[in-house]
């Protein structure tokens, strides 16, 4: 996976920020169960989910079959739930539910910016495709207020923010585009959805600011490992795993 251009001071690759996001995930989870009311140990993992944001945003510009993506993710989200439940013993909703739904307005998205950018796309494509993503928007808002998944509706735009200057495919894009399709401006679009996010949720939830950090020395590259179906079974083995210890120790 390579990036438009070469992050000049880019040394992490993708699978070493999702690890260190899973490692943040973990503490954070971690936390929960042993130190509830100890806010510092979850202050680590408040850079976990705008990492994963950044990479589900990656993921969807370069994944070959994109609704195999969005399906692998949902359905994860639906099995995972059960899981879930268990270890919060509420009714939050898991990380895959969100950023399954953070797929969503991709879709038109990508269908916009091919309008708007192809100088042979039709009237018609360039006024449909732009109302299908404002629309698409507009439900996923009103369906967070009512299902209310981990994170928000702000949390399910956060991948969106990343996405905005990604070039779509089979398109000659302007130079003035191809000028903005680089990593510091993809991480700057995501600050007005992180910093909603912030004010939405409060208390440490600006820490995760700290994340833009970390993606800043993104190179660009994967990693020479296939990690992908790694990073969906960690998910729901690290809980049970947690739940399991939490329970051993009981007095």
């Amino acid at each position: 996976m390579n990036m438009t251009r070469k992050n000049p001071i880019g040394f992490l690759s993708g699978n070493l920020l999702k690890i260190l996001a899973m490692v943040a995930m973990s503490i954070d989870h971690f936390a929960v169960l042993f130190h509830p009311y100890d806010l510092n140990w979850r202050i680590v993992g408040r850079i976990a989910f705008p990492i994963f944001a950044f990479f589900l945003a990656e993921g969807f510009r370069y994944t070959k079959n994109r609704l195999r993506y969005f399906l692998t993710l949902a359905v994860a989200g639906i099995l995972f739930q059960v899981v879930y439940y268990c270890f919060t013993h509420g009714e939050m909703r898991n990380i895959f539910i969100t950023l399954a739904l953070a797929l969503l307005p991709l879709f038109p998205l990508e269908a916009t910016k091919k309008a708007l950018l192809d100088k042979e796309a039709s009237l018609l494509k360039k006024v449909l495709f732009p109302t299908a993503l404002c629309l698409t928007v507009y439900a996923l808002f009103l369906f967070c207020q009512y299902y209310k998944p981990d994170y928000g509706f702000y949390g399910v735009m956060l991948p969106f923010s990343a996405s905005l200057f990604h070039a779509p495919r089979h398109v000659d894009c302007p130079d003035w585009w191809k000028k903005l399709d680089i990593l510091p401006v993809h991480l700057i679009c995501t600050l007005p959805a992180l910093f909603l996010l912030n004010h939405t949720f409060g208390s440490i939830q600006h820490y995760s600011l700290l994340a833009l950090v970390l993606l800043a020395f993104y190179s660009g590259e994967r990693g020479k490992w296939r990690m992908k179906y790694f990073f969906y079974i960690y998910y729901p083995v690290h809980l049970v795993a947690l739940e399991g210890l939490y329970l051993l120790l009981l007095p």
